[in-house]
């Protein structure tokens, strides 16, 4: 089955043929003949275009060639494997130039009067040499020797080298550094991008007369993966595509009929958008791995961070309370002492008196910080205490059982006297003594730990 008639062309959409109908303006390929027009009207000598194989630089000429063959004299070499005498020779067969003499000096007179008359009459003369790459060094040197026929204001003639990149290589060395330097223009035509290569599809489908057949994206984007936007290359593949689409009756052109293109064309086989896919399905699992090891990392290190974690005074004194130093009983005396002091203003010989406004550090934490505990709630004066299974007696002993979070305890009934432990929440203890200082704070002297006397009072700060 013919896919031309299937698909209603009125010609060969891919042609591999040159064809400036065909021509593509991508950048690369539009600046290119910018250059060249330009290099041209300047009448700067020397100018290059290379590029890969494939990538237009043929298409490209034949388009130059379109535009200035009505306005200057054009010499096309296709063939550049020649010494110097047969490249000249197939030079002046080009131009009609008739040669009467196998004279090198006189072909060369006679081919400068050549230029002068073309420049006369305001043209000028184009000298183009395809697949330069090819040429012997001596006959480049020829090519060079050339350029320098002029007069004194202008040169006669423009060269134009369309070159592989392999020539490029050769100019940069030592012996050709003077042809190197005359090579005022140059452009490399580069493959076309991947939104180049969709629309240079579609350019061309459209210049064939489409009707009837539609390239998917998958398609697209295949096509451009195996021929990494070189025309040529765009053009085999989509042409064996077409054929196996127009074999499947298919109107539309899938990434499956460029697969078994490129098979049959004999390319590395891969899968572009298939690898894509699974990639994709592979990255959600890869995620909640990668979420689990991380979720795992930080648990551990907020744990580490817990376990830990510096204490404040107030979690220190809860899960570790302060053990006090021994301290001597309290006379009983303490009581009619502070009340002496209270009726008559008489100092006295406390022991406990050399710590009154002796600055602490644990004092300086609890004014910097301050726990301010709320009235202890003394027991009843008489309270029931069981021995053995049932028996009760009465006792005229008192207690106090602490109603808030926490109570200081100081060694002597005095705020900035020095703290020796601390009595939590619901803690019972028994009262030897009770007195009021000057500013009316009750302080209530217990037997803290293991006959170790202390004092609390029923608030924290003095008025």
């Amino acid at each position: 089955m013919d896919y031309l008639s299937f698909y209603g062309f009125n010609e060969d959409p891919f042609k591999l043929t040159p064809d400036p109908m065909y021509y593509y303006p991508s950048d690369s390929h539009d600046e290119c003949l910018l250059s060249l027009d330009y290099a041209v009207k300047q009448k700067e000598g020397f100018a290059l275009v290379s590029g890969e194989p494939g990538t237009g630089k043929t298409t490209i000429l034949k388009v130059f060639i379109e535009k200035w063959k009505d306005k200057a004299e054009i010499a096309i070499v296709l063939t550049p494997r020649l010494n110097p005498d047969a490249f000249l020779n197939t030079l002046l067969d080009d131009l009609d130039i008739s040669i009467n003499s196998s004279n090198k000096n006189d072909i060369i007179r006679q081919f400068r009067d050549f230029l002068l008359k073309v420049s006369s009459v305001g043209k000028t003369l184009i000298i183009v040499v395809d697949e330069a790459q090819d040429l012997p060094d001596e006959t480049l040197e020829e090519v060079r020797l050339l350029s320098n026929l002029e007069t004194y204001d202008q040169k006669l003639l423009n060269i134009i080298l369309i070159a592989q990149p392999e020539l490029e290589e050769k100019l940069r060395t030592k012996k050709f550094k003077h042809l190197q330097q005359r090579i005022t223009t140059r452009h490399v035509l580069t493959p076309l991008s991947e939104h180049e290569t969709i629309e240079y599809i579609n350019f061309r489908l459209l210049k064939a007369g489409k009707t009837y057949l539609r390239f998917d994206d998958s398609a697209h984007k295949s096509i451009y993966s195996f021929s990494k936007g070189i025309p040529r290359v765009i053009n085999t593949i989509a042409t064996r595509a077409l054929m196996s689409a127009c074999i499947e009756e298919s109107r539309q052109l899938s990434e499956s009929h460029v697969m078994n293109a490129a098979k049959s064309l004999g390319f590395k086989m891969y899968q572009p958008n298939l690898l894509a896919k699974k990639l994709k399905k592979a990255v959600i699992p890869i995620f909640i791995i990668i979420a689990i090891v991380l979720a795992a990392i930080l648990g551990a290190l907020t744990y580490k961070y817990i376990i830990n974690k510096p204490e404040t005074i107030e979690q220190t004194q809860k899960s570790q309370p302060v053990v006090p130093m021994p301290v001597a009983p309290k006379p009983v005396a303490q009581k009619s002492q502070i009340e002496e002091q209270k009726q008559g203003g008489k100092e006295t010989n406390n022991p406990d008196d050399k710590y009154i406004n002796k600055p602490e550090t644990i004092e300086q934490t609890q004014k910097s910080q301050p726990v301010v505990p709320m009235p202890v709630a003394p027991m009843p004066q008489t309270e029931e205490l069981k021995q053995g299974s049932s028996e009760t007696n009465k006792t005229d002993e008192k207690y106090l059982q602490v109603k808030v979070s926490k109570v200081v305890v100081r060694k002597s009934p005095d705020f900035n006297a020095k703290v020796i432990g601390i009595i939590n929440r619901d803690e019972r203890f028994k009262i030897l003594c009770a007195a009021k200082d000057k500013k009316g704070v009750i302080w209530y002297e217990i037997d803290f730990v293991d006959g170790q006397i202390g004092w609390i009072s029923n608030r924290e700060k003095p008025d």
